[in-house]
Parts: structure tokens; C-alpha cells; sequence
């Protein structure tokens, strides 16, 4: 009996002893058959991820998206974190047509990145998102086209060569850039020039139905902006008393055009962008110059009222010297585009 005793407890040492050479782990090997491997052709996959707080259900996104895409009925889609999917494409085809398009999830923006392999699927964070952006009141005629994607960098990095279209009659340059989902959006840009002077160019961001005018993050509201929140929560305890900066913040701080392009506050000619001697047309108001002569007359609200000294370098005139600003402005075009030919008399 206890040689039995003492056998059962050496070979218990000896299993001890094992166990801590491996670790404390325990392996147990089984091989899996090739046919029940997922092979994925990571040539055609993509990361797909709903710009969104709330909950994304998988089977939902699945249904709502194929439709959308109109994909051929075997494309793969699974959840691989929260509000976020890997999709792999039956063909090219369907992959470069999404890949092409804006898409929205039940009124929330869906952004895309491709992925190579599982590596990339695993580590990459999805975290911008591709746009297209208008440009108004760009100085058509007097920078090179070629120059526009440097210029729209400040905005996101160009992913496509700049598009003319028309608002109300007027040429708008439009490019797609891939924005940053981490940063505020840009509401305006100030161009700069010896030759041409200064222009001020208003951004809107094609079929963006949520950007934060609080925050100026794309994804969500200024109702739902949690920075917002905490702001007023801190402001109510009295924490902010002591810097007026903060006491007297605004509530929106980023301008409505970007999502809506009937904001724009210029309306006409880009290069006939001016603002009276006291540079603005009134009470929060701009004025619109008809035919570069200087009839004026109120458009619309703007809550900037910077601009008329960097305007008038433009056209290198007062509104008392208005006869001379078409032809100055069209000899500075000559002079800032290489053999642009003379003007029409």
C-alpha cells in the first residue's frame, strides 16, 4: 500500500516538474484541414467603418450595405471590431465602384481603407475618410490648375486631379481628399500672393450630413458633441470665470457652408469677391459685385467680417476707383499665367 503510495506521489513530482519546465502551459496539438481554412484574396478587401457613437449591428450593416452597393451577392462582410468591418469583393469591379463613391449607414458616413494582408486587417485603424471637397471663391483664371492639389493639402491629401462645376451659374473648383476623422475640418482658406493679392476661399464638404460645428469633427452633431457637453457641465460649475476666452465661447465655432453649400457667403465671381469701405455690406451681411463694376447689393449673413484690405490688393483699387478694377485684375492675370493671351476689347 504505500509503495503504492509513494509511486503515485513520484510520478505526481514528475508531471509537476514537466509542467513548470513548460511554463504552466499545456499544448494540445490539432491539425486543421486545409478545406475548413477561410483564404482570403486580400487584393479585393477593404475596411469599412461606420462614423458613428451608436451601436452597428453586423447583420443589419450586411443587408443595408449590399443593397446600397449593388455587389454581387457572395461578397463577405464580418465585424472585426466595434462599428467596424473587413469586406471582401467577388471581383474588381465592385471593389473599385465602392471605393469610388460616399457612402452612408443609416445617415451616418461610412469611411474605407484597403488592406493586403491579415496583418495590415489587424493593426490598420481606420481613421480617415475620402471626400470630395468644393472650393468657392478660388481666383479662376489666375492660379495654374496644376496648383490646386498642393494648395488643397492644408485640407486632406489630394486623391484625385481638381473638377470644375458650376453653383448657380458660377465655376467652383472640386477635388477628393482623404481627411483626417481625428482633426477638425478647415472651414476656409486664405490665399496669398505678391502678384495676385489675397483671396479668401470657403470650403464645403460634398454629401457630409454630420460635422461637429462645435468641435469641427466629422461624425457626429453639435447636440451630440460630447466636448460640448463637458464644456457647459465645467461652465455651469464656474471653472471657466477667470479666462474670458472660455466663458464667452461660442457656441458654434466653425461655419455652416461646410455642410451646406447655399451658406457660402460669396455668391458670383470668385475674383470679384470685395467688401465695401468698411469691410462689410452691414449688420453681419456681404455684398455681391455684379459684373466687376461695383454694384453692390446684400446676399446673406457672414460672421467674418475680415477680407475688404486683402480683396482691394486684388484688384489694387479703392470702391471710389471702381472703373479701373476689371482691366488691372485681367493685366494681373496675364502676368501670373505664362502666354495667357491678351483680353478682348
Amino acid at each position: 500500500m504505500e509503495e503504492n503510495v509513494e509511486r503515485e506521489e513520484g510520478e505526481l513530482v514528475k508531471r509537476l516538474l514537466e509542467q513548470v519546465k513548460l511554463g504552466g502551459e499545456q499544448e494540445h496539438v490539432i491539425k486543421v484541414p486545409t478545406q475548413a481554412v477561410v483564404v482570403r484574396n486580400w487584393r479585393r478587401c477593404i475596411l469599412v467603418k461606420v462614423i458613428t457613437d451608436g451601436r452597428v449591428a453586423e447583420e443589419t450593416f450586411s443587408m443595408t450595405m449590399r443593397a446600397a452597393w449593388r455587389v454581387h451577392q457572395n461578397t463577405k462582410i464580418e465585424e472585426r471590431k466595434e462599428r467596424e468591418f473587413l469586406v471582401e469583393f467577388m471581383c474588381e469591379r465592385d471593389l473599385s465602384k465602392v471605393l469610388d463613391g460616399s457612402w452612408h449607414f443609416r445617415g451616418d458616413m461610412v469611411a474605407m481603407k484597403r488592406v493586403y494582408n491579415k496583418q495590415e486587417a489587424e493593426e490598420t485603424e481606420v481613421d480617415t475618410i475620402d471626400l470630395w471637397v468644393q472650393a468657392h471663391g478660388f481666383p479662376m483664371g489666375l492660379i495654374l490648375p496644376n496648383a490646386i492639389p498642393d494648395i488643397m493639402r492644408a485640407v486632406g491629401t489630394p486623391i484625385s486631379d481638381p473638377q470644375v462645376i458650376y453653383n448657380n451659374g458660377v465655376k467652383v473648383y472640386k477635388i477628393k481628399l482623404m481627411v483626417s476623422l481625428k482633426k477638425p475640418v478647415l472651414h476656409t482658406l486664405c490665399l496669398e500672393n505678391d502678384i495676385i493679392g489675397k483671396y479668401k476661399v470657403y470650403l464645403v464638404y460634398d454629401k457630409v450630413k454630420k460635422i461637429c460645428l462645435y468641435c469641427g469633427l466629422i461624425g457626429h452633431v453639435k447636440e451630440q458633441c460630447a466636448e460640448r457637453r463637458m464644456y457647459l457641465r465645467m461652465k455651469e460649475a464656474g471653472k471657466f470665470k477667470d479666462v474670458p476666452e472660455l466663458w464667452n465661447m461660442p457656441e458654434i465655432n466653425f461655419k455652416p457652408w461646410i455642410i451646406d453649400q447655399t451658406k457660402v457667403p460669396v455668391i458670383g465671381s470668385s475674383t470679384e469677391n470685395v467688401l465695401d469701405s468698411t469691410g462689410r455690406g452691414g449688420e453681419n451681411s456681404e455684398e455681391e459685385f455684379d459684373g466687376g463694376r461695383g454694384t453692390k447689393r446684400v446676399v446673406g449673413d457672414m460672421t467674418s467680417s475680415h477680407n475688404m484690405q486683402s480683396q482691394l490688393m486684388v484688384y489694387g483699387g479703392s470702391m471710389e476707383d471702381d472703373q479701373d478694377i476689371q482691366p488691372l485684375n485681367r493685366k494681373r492675370a496675364r502676368e501670373a499665367i505664362p502666354n495667357s493671351p491678351p483680353p478682348s476689347q
